[in-house]
């Protein structure tokens, strides 16, 4: 059982590949499956779809004086709702009793067992057929737990351990239920080392020789590791260190959280970086597709006087928070997609228990079946019914003034963490309309999430409790016990008995069938997954390759990046998104679930997706995703290495957020030319508007007016000094900015710190010397900074270039050892000088010696030898079309159609669009309104040249391409301008800047078959009409040129009802 120390763990990154082969045997054997009768096998197939989700269960001690009879206890289980329990041993009497009951038990082989089972297959067999067997199914028995913290309690039968569990599963398998009953170990936390921070954490190396094996064997079947993981002591051993909100899941300040130096992901609560730590030591065996599973977590209720904070009141937080934190399946800052179930230690307090007093009252029931504590879980799911005090709430006073009500307001979306969705323009609790009433939603979120505790209803004096529920309509409050007829379910890929790789295929299945409706199709889940696994494997992210898997939940949120509450666009509750990390050629197969209330596609900024324009997520090649439904890309990052970014490129959300960065590494038989660097951090800057998203696109844009000017500047995120970076004395690091912003080219520098450029978006560059950089819009590029000054912080300033008024922000470069905070003036620098920018562009060049993803020189692609095809010049414009501000190419303004270009184009849809509606050359005619396409042949090698005529600086992006830009210059371009051209070392690249009243020519090879988006990174241009697209045509038709049509591909438009491809 569990051990007075610290511990840590977390889930997994990459998957397991399964093979077609293995897909279509599953195929079959799914498909008899969902057809028979309801016998064992479908019984399995109900078990597994429950299972699906993440669970509480609870530990089951029987050290109780006056414990209750095996059939009371059931009963009480029943009652309390309780549906997975923990045994620490096979009570054959508590067996029997759980026959025919949905409750689902692990069993337990006592440490004292081990010798006389690993040592004999008979004797596992025996114990198999005794405890299991005779069981199995009638009662539920989902898992063996052999022996509990071996490896630290009695390390003389460490020896024995994996034999064990070995001799166990063999019987299992000889009585072909293997699959059914998984066999894992429980730890103590502390087989890890250096847990804190979870990143550098480490199984104990003296038990590597153990603990490689059977994670070996856990990953070949399926089964999780088991972590007995204890905030409780973690605190107590670290007081001063630890904070005891932090352990307590209570809501804490930016200030307050963890953050892991070398990822950046912030820790809210102890056991989550706990989790993490355990998936970072299995990443260091190279382990990655076994998941956590918390076999004991839970806080005491009593202690001695050396044990103060075992107390009631922290007890019932802990345990009410954890399983809130569960059952909203919000995962770990690792693996915010997977979600490990946890077994509360546990259902008694054990009275026989010797000292300390703690050890006695764990329990969350005395043993007459009386509640220790009355949990709060209150809109968190079914679990425990002991959660039955009189239902309060936390209203607005009456009569309140509005200024001390909306400050109170504020703070409880804001700094208090209350969700504050339901009261957004258009959901349930908006109307009415006032500040009262808003506050009083508010309040009241923030008062159950704080378990109801004392203190956490006043607000300033301005709130006040009520035992009436203030519910009205659809409006339905936070601690209301009202069911809303409102969707609420989400869906997880956390499976808490299979390894990842099924594990996640199931998930991705299983929301293929049902969405997020709710809708329980249990017999049919199965089946649906084997059909999308083959499916999935002939879609277009083919090869052998590496796949990584990602589950996204696209939500709405209340953000304060410049002090204004918001409401933003979060992934997996994050602002800016998750951030991808890939290797050269990986398949990413990312699954992503429309939580908002409107339409939603993410557009993948620099990835080529080569030969599949399906996946590129701009709305001339996808469906966007309807609300409560879900779509999944499969995405291969072929033949590119370098620093990308993704955004949601649909109804302006980028102005709401949802972006994120991607890293793609070099594969490690392919050196990068610079040092590994001590760490690598992400940047995300660009211009911001304090002014929601749905009011710039529905007051603005739509009705044909320019936006107001950016209100500021954020990294990450944050606002002034808001996002720190921080570094150890001595060392070097990489920076990889992207400029997501949405009007405006920013210029980027560090205090006292030189930069050295090393890679433009996935080309390595002469590694020259930079005090500043500009990075225009939607351009990504990467520094190397040595932290070579005296100890203490820096500033690191981005300022927008090219604007009326300067907007600069700043974040904190802190020295790990620093005890002084910034000081002195932010650096200067640049702000409208174009020539500066002109010079410092040109300088930037390709390193002919450098590999890029393929271990040949980038300088071994003479592009400058090649003559193109043709020229083909772009004029961008900004003519008023019908009395509203538009912007065009070629004097024709964008408009979207009624079905994405790549679905009508493969349908032979007629009249959606047409070839050549754009022409090739400015005609310097009026503007207008056109679904504009522009052909070219597959393989032809083409100039383009971008004019800019007017006096703000264009910055433009091509999609599935990298271009080399050829050279740049004032004027109007001629043939003659190609003196000047750079026929050598140009930069390879997707986005490259046009200074006003200048143009910039670049080089193209069109090897990518499909439908590109080429656009203004304006956007607000882009929004407006400044783009159209490249049809790149091959007459082959051939999967050599182009995948075929995704068979996941959503339908929309004049598209609706046909078909993708058959079986």
């Amino acid at each position: 059982m569990r051990k007075q120390e610290s511990s840590s763990s977390s889930p997994m990154a990459v998957t397991k590949f399964l093979s077609l082969s293995t897909l279509l045997v599953f195929f079959v054997f799914a498909s008899k499956a969902a057809s028979s009768p309801p016998t064992f096998k479908t019984t399995k197939l109900q078990n597994q779809d429950q299972e699906n989700e993440p669970f509480v269960g609870v530990n089951i001690g029987t050290d109780v004086s006056n414990l209750l009879s095996p059939s009371d206890l059931v009963s009480f289980l029943q009652l309390q709702q309780i549906n997975h329990v923990r045994l620490y041993d096979a009570d054959p009497d508590i067996l029997k009793a759980l026959s025919k009951t949905k409750i689902r038990v692990v069993i337990s082989v006592p440490n004292n067992q081990l010798l006389a089972i690993g040592s004999s297959n008979t004797t596992a067999a025996s114990w198999v057929g005794r405890n299991v067997v005779a069981y199995y199914p009638q009662t539920l028995i989902t898992g063996i737990a052999v022996g509990d913290e071996v490896l630290t309690t009695v390390p003389s039968s460490a020896p024995l351990l994996l034999p064990a569990i070995q001799s166990l599963y063999s019987a299992l398998v000889a009585a072909n239920l293997h699959t059914h009953v998984k066999i894992s170990t429980p730890h103590a936390a502390s087989i890890i080392l250096d847990p804190f921070p979870p990143s550098q954490a480490f199984f104990n190396q003296s038990l590597t020789p153990i603990v490689l094996p059977l994670l070996q064997f856990l990953s070949k079947t399926g089964s999780p590791l088991m972590m007995n993981l204890y905030p409780y002591y973690v605190f107590m051993q670290n007081k001063g260190v630890v904070p005891l909100d932090n352990a307590l899941f209570k809501p804490l300040t930016p200030s307050k959280e963890m953050v892991d130096p070398n990822t950046l992901l912030h820790y809210t609560n102890v056991l989550d970086a706990m989790i993490d730590a355990a998936y970072f030591s299995m990443k260091n065996l190279n382990i990655t597709d076994v998941t956590v599973l918390v076999s004991e977590s839970g806080w005491p209720s009593k202690g001695d006087s050396k044990e103060p904070y075992a107390t009631i009141d922290n007890a019932d937080t802990y345990n009410s928070n954890l399983i809130k934190h569960v059952l909203d399946r919000s995962g770990t800052p690792l693996h915010p997609e997977i979600t490990s179930d946890v077994y509360i230690y546990e259902l008694f307090n054990e009275d026989l228990r010797s000292p300390p007093v703690s050890e006695a009252n764990w329990g969350l029931f005395y043993g007459n079946s009386s509640a220790v504590y009355l949990l709060h879980v209150s809109g968190s799911g079914s679990f425990l019914a002991n959660d039955t005090t009189n239902q309060t709430y936390c209203i607005a006073m009456d009569e309140m003034d509005g200024k001390s009500l909306q400050a109170a307001l504020d703070w409880a979306c804001g700094p208090g963490r209350a969700n504050c969705s339901e009261i957004q323009p258009g959901e349930d609790c908006y109307s009415p309309n006032n500040v009262k009433s808003h506050a009083s939603y508010a309040f009241d979120s923030y008062y159950q999430k704080q378990g109801r505790a004392a203190g956490s209803c006043d607000f300033n004096g301005v709130a006040t409790i009520t035992t009436t529920d203030p519910s009205h309509g659809s409006c339905i409050f936070p601690g209301s016990k009202k069911v809303s007829n409102k969707t609420r379910q989400t869906v997880n890929s956390t499976h808490s008995s299979s390894g990842v790789d099924r594990l996640r295929f199931v998930a991705f299945g299983s929301s293929r069938i049902s969405a997020i409706s709710g809708i329980k199709m249990r017999d049919c889940k199965l089946l649906s997954f084997a059909i999308f696994g083959v499916l999935f494997l002939v879609n277009g992210v083919i090869g052998e390759d590496p796949y990584r898997f990602f589950t996204w939940k696209v939500t709405y949120g209340d953000i304060y990046p410049l002090g204004v509450k918001q409401r933003g666009i979060l992934i997996n509750g994050q602002f800016p998104g998750p951030q991808i990390d890939a290797v050269t050629n990986d398949n990413l197969v990312i699954s992503v679930f429309n939580y908002l209330r409107e339409p939603f596609l993410i557009s993948w900024d620099g990835i080529q997706q080569r030969r599949n324009s399906w996946q590129d997520g701009n709305f001339g090649t996808n469906c966007p995703i309807p609300p409560g439904r879900n779509f999944t890309y499969n995405i291969q990052v072929k033949d590119q290495i370098g620093s990308f970014f993704y955004f949601p490129s649909l109804k302006f959300h980028k102005a709401a957020g949802g972006f994120g960065g991607i890293r793609i590494w070099s594969r490690p038989k392919i050196p990068v030319p610079f040092p590994n660097p001590a760490g690598d951090f992400t940047v995300l800057a660009g211009d911001w508007f304090k002014t929601n998203h749905y009011i710039l696109r529905r007051g603005y844009l739509d009705r044909g007016r320019a936006l107001p000017n950016p209100d500021g500047i954020l990294i990450n995120g944050r606002g002034w000094n808001g996002y720190t970076f921080t570094v150890d004395q001595g060392k070097t690091y990489r920076f990889r900015i992207s400029n997501v912003g949405l009007t405006a080219s920013i210029n980027f520098r560090i205090q006292g710190h030189k930069m050295k450029l090393v890679e433009v978006e996935g080309s390595h560059t002469l590694q020259n010397m930079y005090d500043s950089l500009d990075i225009h819009l939607g351009q990504s590029l990467s520094v190397l900074v040595t932290a070579n000054q005296p100890v203490q912080d820096y500033y690191v300033v981005v300022s927008s270039r090219f604007t009326r008024r300067v907007l600069t922000t700043t974040a904190v470069l802190h020295y790990s050892n620093s005890r002084k905070g910034v000081s002195g003036p932010i650096p200067w620098g640049p702000t409208t000088q174009i020539a500066w920018s002109v010079s410092q562009a040109r300088s930037i060049r390709w390193n002919l010696t450098a590999s890029g993803p393929r271990p040949n020189p980038q300088g071994s692609y003479h592009y400058g030898l090649i003559k193109p095809a043709r020229t083909i010049m772009l004029g961008n414009s900004a003519p008023w079309i019908n009395g509203k501000q538009r912007y065009a190419v070629n004097s024709v303004s964008y408009v979207q159609p009624d079905t994405p270009l790549k679905l009508a184009d493969h349908f032979n849809i007629q009249g959606v669009f047409s070839v050549g509606s754009i022409p090739t050359n400015p005609t310097g005619g009026s503007g207008y309104l056109q679904t504009s396409v522009m052909h070219a042949n597959f393989r032809e090698y083409v100039e383009i040249v971008f004019q800019n005529w007017e006096d703000t600086v264009q910055s433009w992006h091509i999609d599935g391409h990298s271009f080399f830009v050829m050279g740049m210059e004032g004027g109007q371009w001629t043939p003659a301008s190609r003196a000047r051209y750079n026929f050598r070392d140009t930069v390879a690249r997707s986005t490259t800047q046009v200074y006003p009243r200048a143009w910039t020519a670049i080089y193209i090879a069109l090897d990518n078959v499909g439908m590109w988006n080429v656009r203004s990174q304006n956007w607000e241009r882009q929004y407006l009409g400044q783009q159209f697209y490249l049809r790149v045509y091959s007459p082959a038709h051939s999967w050599r040129d182009e995948y075929p049509i995704p068979r996941n591909a959503l339908l929309c438009g004049r598209a609706r009802g046909r078909h993708t491809r058959p079986l």
